[in-house]
């Protein structure tokens, strides 16, 4: 294609609004990564936002296979299955200053075993706040300041 042909279909494309065709087979792995990374995101927001004022127990909720898979990738899967052996006496789940959160504890163990789950929704940084026998420790999937709500301010 000449360079002047070129030019007029840029123009014109540029005009019109158009968008080019773009069929999966053309993106780059990142921007597959990146549309794959959108679509968790969405379908994770929504199973929190549908989560919300009900018990993670009993909707099941850790079973979900996105969000299994981003916890299992967080926590190591050690932790992960700790996790979900001691998350028993549980809240509900809650938004609360743009992040999903529930809490649960260990029964019988509460402030010794104990685990809090956020979710930013928008800037799709899960975070995990992970006590066991009183040695507690952080993992959040993006390295970025995460203030854990606190609703006594």
């Amino acid at each position: 294609m000449k360079k002047s042909t070129l030019i007029r279909l840029f123009i014109a494309v540029l005009l019109l609004g158009a968008t080019p065709m773009v069929s999966a087979s053309n993106l780059s792995k990142a921007d597959k990564s990146i549309a794959a990374n959108q679509k968790s995101t969405s379908s994770l927001e929504i199973l929190f936002k549908n989560a919300i004022s009900q018990y993670p127990g009993d909707i099941n909720l850790f079973d979900n296979p996105t969000l299994k898979q981003r916890m299992i990738r967080l926590l190591g899967k050690q932790r992960y299955e700790i996790f979900i052996k001691y998350f028993e006496v549980q809240t509900p789940v809650e938004y609360f200053r743009g992040a999903y959160s529930t809490f649960a504890c260990q029964a019988h163990n509460c402030g010794f075993t104990e685990f809090e789950v956020l979710y930013f929704p928008y800037e799709d940084n899960l975070c995990i706040r992970y006590r066991v026998e009183d040695v507690e420790s952080i993992f959040m999937e993006k390295e970025t300041y995460v203030t854990w709500p606190n609703k006594n301010t």
